[in-house]
């Protein structure tokens, strides 16, 4: 699935990073996207196998209040409330319901922003220019040897620690690159922005 990508890790006791510089940048980024976060961005989402030898490219947009959210391609809208998941597969014309706990093995990057300091430690890098851009850098490794990512590098803007960049690393050695431009923390995001409605003529198949 493209986008179970920005949907999975984060809430719980905090746990401590090897360092006071990556403690004190982890718990910026995590009171950055706090539960009651409103945010909003563009994305790319450059995904690679070595193994498998895919290269993958996706871009849209992305909407985010606590834990519902709203993603959208060229090809494929997510929503969620919170409780379930919307997925319109829009060439297939096809719409599959599912619960939000039902998606927790995939990377999420919605939900990973919400909860990354509860499920990894940290390790703060040198930091990164990227055009022309300085960018904080930090380093995560799961806590559970048998999590599903390897490891997690995000880069974050020192001014408020919004992340901008972020590659995920799962154990078949599939690695993600994401990039956010254009962000945006909003007081306020409709309610209809996390409903949704299925279109005429598109079958749902209900995976509760």
């Amino acid at each position: 699935m493209i986008f179970r990508f920005l949907i999975v890790l984060l809430w719980a006791a905090l746990w401590a990073a090897p360092d006071s510089a990556a403690q004190q940048l982890k718990q910026d980024i995590r009171a950055r996207y706090g539960e009651s976060t409103t945010f909003t961005a563009h994305f790319n989402q450059h995904v690679t196998s070595a193994f498998l030898d895919s290269d993958e490219r996706y871009s849209g947009r992305l909407w985010l209040r606590g834990p519902a959210y709203r993603v959208e391609t060229g090809g494929q809208t997510i929503v969620s409330d919170g409780e379930h998941v919307w997925i319109h597969n829009i060439a297939e014309k096809q719409v599959l319901l599912s619960l939000a706990e039902d998606n927790s093995d995939d990377f999420s990057l919605v939900s990973f922003l919400s909860e990354f300091d509860t499920a990894y430690e940290s390790a703060e890098r040198p930091d990164t220019t990227i055009q022309n851009q300085r960018l904080r850098t930090l380093e995560l490794t799961p806590t559970d040897p048998f999590a599903t990512f390897q490891t997690v590098t995000m880069w974050a803007r020192p001014r408020d620690a919004a992340v901008v960049r972020l590659r995920v690393v799962d154990q078949s050695d599939v690695v993600m690159h994401f990039t956010l431009s254009d962000l945006d923390f909003p007081d306020e995001l409709p309610d209809a922005t996390f409903q949704f409605d299925i279109p005429d003529g598109v079958e749902l198949v209900d995976l509760r």
